[in-house]
This record gives C-alpha cells, sequence and structure tokens, in this order.
C-alpha cells in the first residue's frame, strides 16, 4: 500500500512537470527517423537524453537546417528531463522576447525572468528563426547570461545558409573549466 501510495505521489509530480514545462507536444525519440538525414550523430544525442550534462550545468544545442527535427528532439530531452524529475520550461524565443519585454512594460521584468531562471533545464526553440530587434537580444542576452551556472540551457536553432555567409558548423564537444558543452546537430 506505501509502495502503490508512493508510486501514485511520484506520478502526479511527473505530470505536474510535464504541464509546468509547456510541452507544445509529446515527444519521444523512438519515431525519430534516424536514417535521414545521415549525418545525425545518433550516440551523441542518445547520451545527449542520458541528461548527465544537467548535473553539470551544461548546454545542448540542435543545429540543423530547418525540417530536420532539431526541435522534435528539444521536445524529446525535454520531455525525458521531466520523467527525470527535472524542472523544465519551453519557450520558443520570440514567446520569450514578448514576454519579457511585456513584463518590463509594465514593470515586473524581474517577476518574469524568474520564470525562465528557476527551472533546472531551459529549451529555448526557434532561435534565430525570426529576426529580433535590440531590445529582444538584449532581453535574451539576460536570461542566457544569468543562466550561467544555474542551470542548463538547450537550443533549437537552424543552420545559417551558405547564402548568409556562415557555413562549416560542424558537430563537436568542448570540455573547458568547469564547463561541458555538447553540441548535437544535423543536417
Amino acid at each position: 500500500m506505501i509502495e502503490g501510495a508512493f508510486h501514485q505521489r511520484r506520478l502526479r509530480r511527473m505530470e505536474r512537470r510535464i504541464q509546468a514545462a509547456r510541452l507544445p507536444v509529446l515527444k519521444i525519440l523512438e519515431p525519430f527517423r534516424w536514417d535521414w538525414p545521415k549525418k545525425i550523430n545518433r550516440l551523441q544525442v542518445r547520451h545527449l537524453l542520458g541528461l548527465e550534462f544537467l548535473a553539470q550545468k551544461a548546454n545542448a544545442i540542435f543545429l540543423g537546417t530547418v525540417g530536420l527535427g532539431n526541435t522534435h528532439r528539444a521536445i524529446a530531452l525535454g520531455y525525458a528531463a521531466c520523467l527525470e524529475d527535472y524542472s523544465v520550461v519551453f519557450p520558443n524565443a520570440m514567446s520569450l522576447i514578448n514576454d519579457l519585454s511585456a513584463a518590463r512594460t509594465q514593470g515586473r521584468l524581474k517577476t518574469e525572468l524568474e520564470k525562465y531562471l528557476r527551472p533546472q533545464l531551459l529549451v529555448l526553440d526557434e532561435v534565430g528563426y525570426l529576426p529580433i530587434d535590440q531590445r529582444g537580444a538584449d532581453l535574451l542576452f539576460q536570461v542566457i547570461s544569468q543562466r550561467c551556472e544555474r542551470g542548463s540551457i538547450a537550443l533549437a536553432t537552424r543552420q545559417a545558409e551558405k547564402s548568409q555567409g556562415r557555413s562549416g558548423i560542424r558537430p563537436y564537444q568542448v570540455h573547458g573549466e568547469g564547463v561541458t558543452s555538447f553540441y548535437a546537430t544535423i543536417g
């Protein structure tokens, strides 16, 4: 009976975490198409879903061209973290900027910032899909810089097109002083 009550409490806690994360839909990696494109580093993504990077307060970037599963994998990462009892929030970049901009206008920026600083994992989707003005960039910078050493960030973004003059971004892992960043890329 005690074990059943414990299981029920754990289940309700997971459900609350998933709801608080504001995931747009629930995604897992099992249905993900690993056969296309072939450049996806499956082992690196699986390692990332092991969630060890969260204990180190490290960051992840899902980088690839549009339509190749960056958001799918970012949602799966957020969902996996919720299932392991991590606090998660999943905004897209523009909604985060709009929320913070409105809060600044209403004089409650500090309170609204906490919404994005408190969770153990911030999964930020669609970074760089739409142009961001200077004010928006400043607000986004505040979130990213203040999360440093407080919690992890997973970004889903697109790879720069060759016509934009920035190509050649490739997957790698960086290990530095007290920081480990995993860059999982596709495309």
